[in-house]
């Protein structure tokens, strides 16, 4: 997949499934972003994840106010948020 848009319309069931060899991380550069517009206060919001936690490969979730990037099952960057809900 590349250069490609998506759009989930907001409920917990939402979800991209794509096959592991298509995200081969370690075999060069990437990227990935999203626009994100969150109107609940879902406590473990799962962004992006690569495996099932908790042995999450890789991931980024906001909880509580806090952004979290998760690598080998523990979070190596976070980040408060002031406001992240109807913004």
């Amino acid at each position: 997949m590349s250069y490609t848009s998506l759009n989930f319309v907001g409920n917990s069931t939402s979800y991209l499934s794509v096959p592991s060899t298509n995200l081969s991380f370690g075999t060069g550069d990437y990227t990935i972003e999203w626009w994100q517009y969150q109107t609940d206060s879902n406590p473990f919001p799962r962004i992006f994840q690569i495996g099932d936690y908790p042995s999450t490969q890789i991931g980024v979730s906001i909880e509580g106010g806090t952004f979290l990037f998760w690598s080998n099952s523990s979070y190596i960057f976070s980040y408060n948020l002031t406001t992240y809900k109807n913004t």
